[in-house]
């Protein structure tokens, strides 16, 4: 039984030795160290186990891993830059295997190779780079001050580009660039670059001679400027500044005299020259030779006479005593009205410009004859009035006793004619005066066509614009012009009749023409269709067609006076297919291409108007409504005719516009213009009446969403907004917006268009009676073969609104508004008076609210294509920015930046304008622009009220931002408590950590800029090399010790070891540290 027993131990006990446990796999591996080539791998030991690392490409090779304490490292080397590679690391026990922990490490990408300026300006510079091994997958990061960007991935080329923006003139500054991969970074590429240097303000001219120019100018805030002049000829010098505390002064030499030189002056800084500031001046003429008179027979004037000299000279000065300096170009001059026989000293200077030359005098006496001559002549003069007296005195009794004799008749016609010839001049003066200032204009280029004739009859289609020359009914040719068209359309058509009507359908696809009153013609003008002609008579029994509107490509509307008949036309089949129909007895009618509206006159008065209204292939009637006419005819007749009715958009409302005439049996005091607002839904009502305070023959157009009403008579334009009305009225009546004014003149050939270009032109005879008038704003004269567009003139409504916030309202609603507007916030500003500060705020917030409600229109569309695709975001169109859009950039470039400069204009007043903006700005919520609260602090330091700006800051006036931060640090020279200003706006922004630190550092206040990294809990983070390097600057060994000391603790709390890493770079203020204070002082690593 023993003997079993240990025979059965001796048989298990070698089972139990070679048991098969796997061991665990490492928790995890980390990075400690990269390299381009290597990486140095880390992990937690793992107890008495082994380790095997198999590489990406399969290799497995047992790891002889250097073991420091509970961590093994192993550096894996000969790897390639800015790679992803896999490893699995294994653990072996007793030769077996774990599962293996799979990790993905990537090595270090390269620097680039050169980073090069592609442009610069004063504040910012473009940055171009070729990219690494010119892999896409690299992504780069700009380092600068601090600030790291990722710059823009271009993933077309080999070249990425950036710009940097935000700089400083003339400054340097130093980049890193960091190449990165799987969110690793390269070591970084340093570089510097410079930006461009501001010009010089201006350069003073301070001494002139006849070889040499003396010039002057104030030197930039920068250091190490130097300057460039350039010549005319190419010639370049340069100028160094060795006074650092006065003006830079040069001396330009060997000049020629009385010469005009331009000079082009650069500012040097680090080898980047400026955009040159370009000037010219003028050197002293030499002075005149040969200088001598003349005397003129009668002693009246003397002919002064001299040599030009060499040289360049622009003109000259003659004094002579007593009188007014006179000017002349030539080399004579003659001084007239002086005394005979008198003695005259006269100077003469030569002119180059502004410059003068020294003075040259002469002394002349006049011809003595004159003396003789003008007794004589007086002697004469009262024997003449003696003889004249006497004839008149005889002459006044002959007529008294002939009055006698003779009763005067008709007196009141003798009387209106002196009063006629003795007026008349002077309302022509006054009206030509007035007449000055065009409200209105025809456009610079009209559309020109052969003229009406007994062979050439002209049409005009209002849907596609276009003018329809047919000669002959189209037998010798048909040309259509139109404004869009590049080149006109030429054709012929077979001579069937007179031709009553003729339109192209939307497109020019397929011409319309109307020969009898039955039917209409059509003709293929599509590509690859016959080019054949069919026709189609109306429906309707007994109706005759009025005409016809094409709707669209192929649908068209018959109006005959018994109904409107609505058609396809198949120009495939060539036939016509009806759509609908209406029967309605039709007087006449009107079409509005824009909004695709028909409007036809019912009833026997004709005042009942009926629209249609055609989209898609459909037709809907809209609800009808009555004309108001001044009378009722008795008995009933037609009354209204469709020239007194129009049919146009304003403001993206349709209106029909009825021409309402003077009636005598009624107390009106003229005609007006009588607005309905017609609804596709709901009925039309009057809502704008236009009183035009006059008779006579009207026209109507629609300019630029005004009303404008052409009187013929008085050959005027009368200007009408219905946006300018009266609140809390239903129904408005407006007065012209405008004073009456004619159109601007214009000419034309003389003998039209077909004149040769050598041929004089001639006045164009406005308001004529040949003139048609179409809306919206087209003109045309059949008789002269000219299509206009009629144009609103803008800038002359500045000056003929007085009432600014009127004003601004008219302007903020017209198309071309944006110059105007701004001409009148400087103009407004013009009188530098506090009365005009409430005219002031009120046109800034006008211009504000339209600016805010243009944001809104931005960020609500902006949302909405963030928020994806949905059926509400279909609805949203990005809004157009018009130009009433007048942002802040506009303001400070037009307006207010040229504001402040104005010399003759008070400060306050100045400070009081650029608040009520930027008070309007806040009230409608826009965030302000920087370069607005630069301006206020530049022009409150120009005048000293510095107590002003404190108050400003201190309560928040000017928001807070780092460039304006940066601007008060500027200051500090000129106002020292500007330095804690810019420090508290820092601090309050929350943002601006980096700043503060650098800003105590560079006023080497290292343990003030230490406290605040701790107080906002940077401290651990910090660059221990940043404040050492301050602490050295300061020579105070003993703020040295203590920055060192803090940093010494900061690594042994976080490390464990108080010495520095060499990532730090702190090599040489430890040696520093230990040369000063001995190595015993430094502290030692914590023993266990």
């Amino acid at each position: 039984m023993r003997i079993a027993f240990l025979l059965l131990c001796f048989c298990v006990d070698p089972l139990w030795g070679q048991s098969s446990v796997t061991p665990p796999n490492v928790a995890s591996v980390s990075v400690k160290a990269r390299t381009e080539t290597e990486l140095t791998l880390e992990w937690n030991k793992v107890t008495n186990v082994g380790y095997i690392l198999k590489y990406f490409n399969g290799t497995e090779i047992p790891l002889s891993a250097s073991m420091n304490g509970s961590m093994v490292t192993y550096t894996v080397s000969s790897l390639s830059a800015g790679t992803k590679y896999t490893f699995t690391l294994y653990t072996v026990l007793k030769g077996v295997r774990s599962s293996g922990f799979q990790f993905t490490v990537v090595t270090s990408p390269s620097n680039v190779a050169s980073v090069s300026v592609k442009a610069r300006s004063e504040i910012a510079v473009t940055l171009e780079w070729k990219k690494v091994h010119n892999r896409y997958s690299y992504i780069y990061l700009l380092r600068h001050n601090k600030t790291e960007t990722y710059t823009p991935i271009y993933w077309g080329g080999s070249v990425a580009t950036y710009t940097v923006s935000s700089l400083s003139p003339g400054t340097k500054y130093n980049f890193t660039l960091y190449t990165v991969f799987g969110g690793e970074r390269s070591s970084g590429y340093n570089f510097s670059v410079v930006t461009m240097p501001i010009n010089v303000p201006r350069v003073n001219v301070m001494q002139q001679s006849e070889n040499y120019l003396v010039l002057s100018w104030e030197k930039g805030n920068s250091n190490n400027i130097s300057y460039i002049l350039m010549h005319s000829n190419g010639t370049e010098t340069s100028i160094t500044d060795s006074d650092k505390n006065s003006p830079v002064t040069y001396t330009v030499t060997s000049l020629s005299p009385g010469t005009k030189y331009t000079f082009t002056l650069y500012t040097v800084f680090e080898g980047v020259r400026s955009r040159g500031l370009k000037f010219s001046s003028v050197t002293v003429s030499r002075t005149v030779t040969g200088l001598r008179c003349e005397r003129v027979s009668g002693g009246r004037a003397l002919v002064l006479i001299w040599n030009a000299p060499a040289g360049t000279w622009t003109g000259v000065e003659v004094l002579v005593e007593g009188r007014n300096p006179q000017y002349s170009n030539g080399t004579r001059l003659e001084i007239r009205d002086l005394q005979p026989a008198r003695w005259y000293h006269l100077t003469l200077k030569l002119l180059s410009g502004a410059v003068k030359s020294a003075a040259v005098s002469v002394s002349c006496q006049t011809d003595p004859k004159g003396v003789i001559a003008g007794a004589t002549l007086a002697a004469l003069f009262v024997v003449f009035v003696i003889c004249l007296g006497v004839c008149m005195k005889c002459r006044r009794s002959v007529l008294n006793r002939k009055s006698q004799r003779e009763k005067p008749t008709h007196s009141a016609p003798i009387q209106g004619l002196e009063e006629g010839g003795h007026n008349t001049p002077v309302q022509a003066k006054t009206r030509a005066s007035v007449q000055k200032k065009h409200l209105s204009q025809l456009s610079e280029n009209p559309v020109q066509f052969e003229n009406a004739s007994t062979v050439n009859n002209v049409f005009f289609d209002e849907a596609n614009k276009q003018v329809f020359a047919v000669r002959s009914g189209g037998a010798t040719g048909v040309v259509v012009k139109g404004p869009e068209d590049k080149s006109p359309i030429a054709f012929r058509m077979d001579d069937k009749g007179e031709v009553k009507c003729i339109k192209f359908s939307l497109g020019n696809k397929i011409l319309a023409v109307q020969r009898t009153p039955k039917s209409v013609d059509f003709i293929n003008f599509i590509p690859d269709y016959p080019h054949l002609e069919f026709s189609h008579e109306c429906k309707t029994k007994n109706a005759n067609v009025l005409g016809f509107c094409w709707t669209n490509w192929n649908e068209i509307v018959f109006v005959t006076d018994q109904g409107i008949e609505f058609y396809q036309v198949l120009p495939d089949k060539r036939t016509l297919k009806m759509l609908k129909s209406q029967s309605i007895n039709v007087n006449w009618y009107i079409y509005c291409p824009e909004t695709a509206v028909l409007l036809l006159s019912t009833t026997v008065q004709g005042n009942v108007l009926q629209p249609f209204a055609f989209k898609n292939g459909t037709m809907s009637k809209m609800p009808k409504f009555e004309i108001e006419l001044p009378m009722v005819p008795k008995p009933a007749k037609l009354s209204l005719s469709e020239r007194d009715i129009a049919v146009a958009s304003i403001y993206g409302e349709l209106y029909v516009m009825y021409l309402k005439h003077h009636s005598r049996s009624t107390n009106s005091s003229g005609a007006e213009v009588v607005l309905y607002h017609l609804l596709r839904e709901g009925p039309c009502k009057k809502i704008h009446v236009l009183k035009l305070n006059t008779t006579g023959k009207f026209a109507l157009n629609v300019v630029d969403n005004l009303v404008v009403v052409h009187h013929q008579s008085s050959q005027t334009s009368i200007i009408f907004d219905i946006k300018l009305r009266e609140p809390d009225c239903a129904m408005n009546v407006h007065q012209p917006v405008l004073p009456a004014r004619s159109i601007h003149p214009c000419k034309i050939p003389l003998t039209g268009p077909t004149a040769a270009p050598s041929q004089a032109s001639v006045p164009c005879e406005l308001y004529s009676s040949t003139w048609s008038v179409f809306q919206p704003d087209i003109i045309i004269s059949a008789s002269e073969g000219y299509l206009w567009y009629l144009q609103v003139k803008l800038q002359p409504t500045v000056n003929l609104l007085q009432d600014k916030g009127k004003l601004m309202d008219f302007l903020l609603r017209r198309r071309d508004c944006k110059m105007v507007i701004l001409s009148v916030c400087s103009q407004m500003l013009e009188g530098g008076e506090k009365g005009n500060l409430p005219v002031v705020a009120t046109v800034f917030d006008k211009l504000n609210q339209v600016y805010k409600e243009y944001l809104e229109a931005e960020q609500a569309y902006t949302v909405a294509m963030e928020s994806g695709p949905s059926r509400f975001s279909n609805s949203y169109k990005r809004p157009v920015r018009t130009q009433a859009v007048i942002d802040q950039s506009d303001m400070y470039t037009h307006v207010l930046s040229a504001f402040t400069e104005k010399k003759d204009v008070s400060h306050r007043f100045i400070i009081a304008v650029l608040m009520e903006y930027i008070r309007s700005l806040n009230q409608f919520q826009i965030t302000v622009q920087h370069y607005l609260y630069e301006l206020v602090i530049k022009t409150l330091v120009q005048h000293n009220l510095f107590y002003m700006l404190h108050q400003f800051l201190q309560y928040h006036v000017l928001s807070d931002s780092k460039p304006l931060a940066c601007l008060l640090l500027s200051l500090e020279s000129t106002y020292p408590p500007a330095h804690q200003l810019s420090l508290d706006m820092l601090k309050r922004l929350s943002t601006a950590n980096d700043e503060i630190v650098e800003v105590l550092l560079s006023k080497q206040q290292v343990l003030g800029a230490l406290r605040f990294v701790r107080s906002v809990g940077g401290h651990d983070n910090v660059s221990a090399r940043k404040f050492l390097d301050a602490a050295r600057q300061t020579n105070d060994t003993m703020l040295f010790y203590t920055i060192f000391r803090f940093f010494e603790q900061r690594n042994l709390r976080l490390r464990g070891n108080p010495a520095f890493n060499p990532g730090e770079h702190c090599e040489e203020h430890v040696a520093y540290f230990k040369e000063v204070f001995g190595e015993q002082t430094l502290m030692k690593a914590a023993t266990v």
